[in-house]
């Protein structure tokens, strides 16, 4: 077989196993994250100038979001 066969089965292969196993993570819907209260409170931090505080919020939001995002893997 010539290699550019070979080359072309391999990657084949490796699409249809990433295409099987869902390699791709889930859709999150971006409306979700804007519901989330500590969003809503770093938005309104902005909108006050009040950065240290929208810092703090929006880590506490991706915080609360992160363990579920990884219990999908």
């Amino acid at each position: 077989m010539k290699f550019s066969a070979w080359l072309f089965l391999c990657a084949l292969a490796v699409l249809l196993c990433a295409g099987v196993t869902g390699c791709l993570p889930p859709n999150q819907n971006q409306l979700d994250d804007e519901k989330e209260p500590h969003f809503i409170e770093g938005k309104r931090a902005i909108n006050t100038m009040d950065y240290n505080g929208a810092i703090d919020e929006f880590e506490i939001s991706g915080g609360s979001q992160s363990a579920e995002r990884l219990g999908a893997f």
